[in-house]
């Protein structure tokens, strides 16, 4: 395993430049970033076991929007996912991509008991005034959230007990017995005000925001891996709509694919759509998965390697190896 940690190092430190430029502006120093994502990986044996192309999309996807995946500031995590790795926004990213944009937000929930009043449309406001004392012993009625910039009116959201329960029962999360979602106390507390706080997001004009409530929704709700790259946003392994422009890096980057046979035999190709093309005409020839599980282990590095050059080429490879490991498994019975 220690073996395999160091060829994460390597992979995320080759796509440095690239992470560094999408970080611009956030004041998150591209080594720290790394640093960070290293240690989710490391402490998460779920997470080494996810597909490499999905982990370099969720550093993509934590750079793009300047949150750490430190596992102690609630910005965001690494999620495994039937097999691909995920990035879930924590209950205070939010409020970090919104005071980058002058935003204050604020969330909480209100209880029984609680002393509060709200407001929607032209003057929005939410006021709560807990009732202090018994937390645990007074159900969770609703959840509020608020953005707030100088010179601006306020954002607001509200959601009832319902509505936190509908978002709840469409969760792919929330259906893993260690989600938040099921831990009764501040769990389940801290996701009611994230629901509100996402519907806050969808609202303030700041693109990354935006972004980021789609991209919670999209892996949450619906669990599709979905990501933000340089190019835009990458949902089921097809870029959607771009984000913001980065000036291309500029990266002294190898351009030859090389595939290694069990022989020790290789094939060498100028371009990533030979490679792939390889991939897809002889992939079905393979017919163990034993052979396959070979054929993977020998090219994990090299791939690995690649994704410096063109991770939606290493992700094509990747889903063609998986279509093929879900063919032989079938066959076999497993």
């Amino acid at each position: 395993m220690a073996g395999d940690l160091v060829l994460y190092e390597k992979t995320l430190t080759a796509m440095e430049p690239r992470f560094a430029a999408v970080l611009s502006g956030s004041g998150v120093p591209v080594a720290q970033a790394i640093q960070c994502a290293l240690y989710s990986i490391e402490k998460s044996y779920k997470i080494q076991q996810c597909n490499m192309p999905s982990i370099v999309n969720s550093m993509m996807t934590s750079c793009v929007l300047g949150l750490l995946v430190d596992g102690v500031t609630g910005q965001g995590f690494f999620i495994p996912y039937a097999g691909d790795c995920t990035f879930q926004i924590g209950y205070k990213g939010y409020p970090t991509i919104g005071d980058r944009s002058g935003y204050t937000c604020n969330m909480g929930v209100i209880r029984d008991g609680d002393d509060w009043d709200y407001s929607e449309g032209s003057n929005p406001f939410v006021r709560v005034k807990r009732m202090l004392g018994n937390e645990s012993g007074r159900r969770i009625i609703a959840s509020w959230a608020t953005a707030e910039k100088l010179g601006r009116a306020p954002i607001v959201a509200v959601q009832s007990i319902d509505q936190i329960n509908e978002t709840k029962a469409k969760s792919q999360g929330a259906k893993k017995a260690e989600s938040p979602w099921n831990d009764p106390g501040r769990g389940f507390a801290a996701m009611a005000a994230k629901t509100a706080l996402r519907q806050v997001g969808k609202l303030i004009p700041v693109v990354t925001m935006q972004r980021a409530a789609e991209i919670d929704r999209l892996v949450d709700d619906e669990g599709r891996p979905a990501y933000l790259t340089e190019q835009g946003m990458l949902i089921d392994g097809k870029t959607g709509q771009p984000v913001e422009h980065v000036p291309p890096t500029q990266i002294d980057m190898k351009r030859e694919f090389v595939i290694t046979m069990r022989d020790g035999a290789t094939y060498s190709f100028k371009n990533a759509q030979e490679w792939i093309g390889w991939h897809r005409m002889n992939l079905p020839k393979i017919k163990s998965l034993e052979l396959l599980h070979g054929f993977v282990d020998r090219n994990k590095e090299a791939n690995a390697s690649y994704m410096a050059i063109d991770s939606d080429a290493v992700m094509a490879v990747e889903n063609l190896i998986a279509d093929r490991r879900k063919t032989l498994t079938a066959g076999s019975g497993q």
